[in-house]
């Protein structure tokens, strides 16, 4: 029943406490002590620690489950209230009779806000406001993320879980949307009869589906993807129940309620502009691995800027080419002083490496793949190598050019005859290198070599 202690914070004052407090349980603790003794001389020990180190004890005997508000969220409601007290400080400066402490905060504030090229104190006010109201849409922002990604894996847990929490979401909602008052328009709404009011998108999306895909063989029907939860499918979600909830009766066929249960889902999806495909059968679809993506996104980056700077050095390039052109070897300062020749040169260097590290991180997914089939089944991986090599061999044989091939491919290189062009750099060069001895023929005879090189 003794209350649970929090963890210490531990400093130069705990440290020091902490020191006294031991020494005082060393004079308490004897030979022979009975063990609730000891276990009461320990948690006093605890317990007299954080008092003196003013951290409070906290008087409940059991854990609650506490939601721990994220570091994310802890982060950016500081700022929000750092920004805020800001605003209110500038403010209350602006006002007729500010106190002296008052200016000395605004005068701080004024003198932090420096991103703007002299500033007036009315445009770092206003800079704070737009800065407030940017957090508050990235709080926003986090949190609508959060919701999200906790569903998912709720969801993924426990689907029956998910939609129990999610049922009594909704029910939390409307009993706050039943006490709120109404508005006008709600009220004008209401008093419209049933039977007058127009179908809704949700209730005529349904009855397409459903008209579409009543009575199809389950078999032959498209497979439904998984619905990406959000705000917007959640309220589609609402709405789509409630039709259905007016469709299904007692009695009825397990055919008629799968097809009702296939045209919900199928409308959610629709609805919330996810494509619904036409195939009926799964195909395993090799999935491009992310490391693969990341280096060829890469290697297109610096393609793209080679292209540009060798365009650049062309004679007339385009002003927007020069524009990229520019941004690039601003980017690219790895080097000092580097010239954009030495910039084209160090991203072909790269682009080089990049394509090498590609090829070397294919090589080695290949090898783990192989391991891995031949650790499961070596059949299956003789089965499979012997396949590849078999691949291997048939574009090798369709490689090997035919003899016809090859004589019209030479015959058009050198059957033809060329004309050089008899320019005047060549009779220049001729004129200049006319005087030079040529040098004798060297003939090499067999007696020679044997005499030089001997025989083993």
């Amino acid at each position: 029943m003794k209350p649970r202690l929090p963890k210490i914070i531990y400093n130069n004052k705990a440290k020091s406490i902490l020191g006294e407090i031991n020494k005082i349980l060393d004079s308490k603790i004897t030979t022979g002590i009975p063990i609730e003794n000891l276990h009461s001389l320990i948690y006093s020990r605890a317990a007299a620690v954080l008092t003196l180190n003013k951290q409070k004890i906290s008087t409940d005997t059991q854990v609650k489950n506490v939601p721990v508000t994220p570091a994310w969220h802890r982060r950016i409601t500081n700022k929000i209230d750092s920004i805020r007290r800001d605003i209110g400080i500038l403010t209350q400066n602006q006002s007729l009779n500010p106190s002296s402490s008052v200016t000395k905060k605004a005068k701080a504030i004024l003198e932090r806000e420096q991103s703007l090229e002299n500033p007036t104190a009315t445009e770092i006010l206003d800079h704070l406001k737009q800065k407030l109201k940017a957090m508050a849409k990235k709080l926003r922002w986090y949190k609508e993320s959060n919701t999200r990604r906790q569903h998912n894996s709720q969801f993924s847990r426990s689907e029956r879980s998910f939609y129990k929490n999610l049922e009594s979401e909704d029910h939390e909602i409307e009993t706050l949307q039943e006490n709120k008052v109404p508005t006008p328009e709600a009220m004008k709404t209401a008093s419209v009869p049933e039977a007058n009011r127009p179908p809704s998108a949700a209730e005529l999306e349904f009855e397409r589906v459903h008209l579409l895909y009543d009575g199809m063989d389950p078999m032959m029907k498209p497979r439904l993807p998984k619905i990406i939860y959000n705000n917007k499918a959640k309220s589609i979600l609402g709405e789509i129940n409630k039709i259905l909830d007016s469709k299904i009766t007692t009695g009825i066929p397990i055919e008629n309620l799968h097809s009702l249960i296939y045209s919900r889902a199928a409308a959610v999806l629709t609805l919330n502009k996810q494509k619904i495909s036409t195939d009926t059968q799964v195909k395993n679809v090799p999935v491009t691995p992310a490391w693969h993506r990341r280096i060829t996104n890469k290697i297109d980056s610096i393609r793209r800027d080679i292209g540009i700077l060798t365009q650049n050095q062309s004679l007339n390039p385009s002003s927007s080419v020069t524009k990229k052109a520019k941004a690039i070897l601003e980017r690219e300062q790895s080097l000092e002083n580097p010239t954009a020749t030495e910039i084209l040169d160090h991203l072909k260097q790269k682009l080089k490496a990049m394509a090498k590290k590609l090829r070397w991180y294919k090589e080695s997914n290949t090898r783990r793949q192989h391991n891995s089939q031949f650790s499961r089944s070596e059949r299956s991986f003789y089965k499979n190598l012997e396949s590849e090599d078999h691949e291997i061999e048939t574009l090798q044989e369709n490689k090997v050019p035919t003899p016809e091939a090859m004589k019209k491919f030479w015959e058009s290189t050198w059957g033809n005859r060329v004309i050089h062009k008899n320019t005047r750099w060549l009779f220049d060069e001729r004129t200049s290198t006319s005087n030079l001895q040529t040098m004798s023929r060297v003939g090499i005879m067999e007696e020679s070599s044997e005499e030089q090189i001997p025989l083993v």
